[in-house]
């Protein structure tokens, strides 16, 4: 199977893994957030902040450098997978006893005991890190979705039932536990791998020696995206931080979809890559793809915003829907600063990923302390321009490894956000028009949806635009087999 065939089919896998199990997760949230109260998300987004963290020492980059290399054995994988088990249950034990502090620096005395019971989910998660990264370097997405769909079903429904009987913010963790514990149990049951008896200081030393630059640029990242969250929750309160969490986590749901099942795809991809001619042009073609899908998605989401969140979440979380709105307009570019990552990774050039992310944090944090005095806008105008530090910097190193320079990328990406863009300030401007009609929610979230449909459709065939074109030329002859 030639690299494009394998592509697709990584590709069709992936995302059917990412929208059916996102999907279900989706859904489970949406009713939850009109259960529960923006407290209660606050709170799990709290735990969430040290987690994130502890997960990425956890693995320490180790599973990385294990898809990386074509030669592994099951030495190689037993040796991470120890090192993974043994970095969590550390990890679990340094949270239970600080979980206090945490406490008291969110002023929530509740974080204590969700905090302790929730860390659980590290250990339950390093027992199936390894057996799933041998699973991406075999490509073989679609026994991932399988897999993970059972857990995040039944996860879902203890979480809504829980949530019916008034568990609040108990109802969010015995949910996340219940879903890594099935993954757990599936994982044991369907792949049957067993580690062996012993430990290899060699191969350590190995994959940590790659991993640990990774694991710190990874780290940066985590801390940087975590630090928004910890400072709404710290500064202002766990209802700000719940308000901020649904904007974010839903202005990121159809970009993670998307961006993440290809992320998952090319980085083995691009490893099998003969040279970097070739890298350059995947590369290329798929940010293509992704960026005609991923637009004009997110520019509608921000003009349907207000209808969408009163149908769906009701008018207790209204105060989000200019986070989300916002949001929405500077995620579009994740795809592009992902797919730079993996350019960088795949070339073995994790030092370069590791100075890129100590440069573009540090300008981050620079400019975040700067605009602390301007509230949780603060905090969004700094979220923003990190990510368009992380596309020009990203972008300046790949630049030096595969000659696919910045303005390369802005020119072969730039027409794509301004046909994307265009009907969603039409839409804006006739938005006056439609609030003077007093149309019924439902109404209204159609009509906008099919008029910027429509008007985007327009702008492609104005602009001559050929992405979409080609999008769907590269997958009639998948679909047809």
């Amino acid at each position: 199977m030639g690299l494009k065939e394998s592509a697709l089919k990584g590709f069709a896998w992936t995302l059917t893994q990412q929208v059916s199990v996102q999907s279900i997760n989706f859904i489970v949230q949406l009713v939850l957030a009109r259960i529960l109260l923006p407290e209660h998300f606050g709170t799990i987004a709290v735990i969430q902040i040290f987690l994130s963290i502890s997960q990425t020492l956890i693995d320490s980059g180790m599973t990385t450098s294990l898809i990386r290399n074509k030669d592994m054995d099951n030495r190689d994988y037993s040796t991470v997978f120890y090192m993974n088990l043994a970095f969590s249950v550390t990890m679990y034990a340094i949270l239970y006893l600080f979980s206090p502090v945490i406490s008291i620096i969110f002023n929530n005395s509740e974080i204590t005991d969700v905090l302790r019971v929730l860390s659980i989910v590290l250990i339950l998660q390093s027992f199936t890190n390894v057996q799933r990264t041998r699973l991406t370097k075999e490509m073989n997405f679609r026994l991932q979705m399988m897999l993970q769909l059972p857990s995040v079903l039944i996860a879902g429904i203890l979480g809504v039932v829980l949530a019916l009987n008034g568990l609040g913010v108990w109802s969010l963790v015995y949910m996340q536990i219940a879903r890594f514990l099935v993954l757990t149990l599936s994982y044991m049951y369907r792949i049957r791998w067993v580690p062996e008896p012993n430990f290899s200081v060699s191969r350590f030393k190995y994959h940590f020696s790659f991993g640990y630059k990774l694991a710190l640029s990874n780290l940066f990242t985590t801390t940087y995206n975590n630090m928004y969250s910890f400072i709404v929750g710290s500064m202002f309160s766990t209802r700000q931080l719940g308000l901020y969490t649904q904007a974010n986590n839903l202005a990121r749901f159809p970009v993670n979809n998307l961006t993440s099942a290809l992320l998952k795809v090319t980085f083995p991809l691009f490893s099998k890559t003969s040279n970097d001619e070739q890298l350059k042009e995947a590369f290329k073609k798929i940010t293509q793809s992704v960026l005609i899908i991923v637009a004009p998605c997110m520019f509608l989401l921000v003009v349907i915003a207000e209808p969408l969140f009163e149908i769906v979440l009701t008018d207790k979380w209204d105060e989000s829907v200019p986070f989300f709105q916002f949001l929405c307009c500077f995620f579009i570019l994740h795809p592009v600063n992902g797919y730079n990552i993996n350019v960088l990774l795949v070339k073995g050039r994790s030092d370069l990923h590791l100075k890129s992310e100590v440069i573009k944090k540090s300008i981050g944090v620079f400019f975040f302390l700067l605009v602390i005095p301007f509230g949780i806008w603060g905090v969004l105008y700094s979220q923003a321009v990190g990510m368009i530090l992380g596309v020009l910097i990203n972008s300046y190193y790949c630049s030096q490894i595969i000659g696919y320079s910045l303005y390369e990328q802005i020119q072969d990406v730039f027409s794509i956000i301004v046909v994307s863009l265009v009907p969603m300030l039409v839409v804006l401007l006739l938005d006056g028009v439609l609030n003077e009609l007093a149309l019924a929610l439902y109404l209204e979230l159609i009509i906008i949806s099919v008029l910027y449909v429509l008007l985007f459709m327009l702008s492609i065939k104005l602009f001559k635009i050929e992405a979409l074109s080609q999008l769907v030329a590269t997958i009639r002859p998948f679909l047809k087999r």
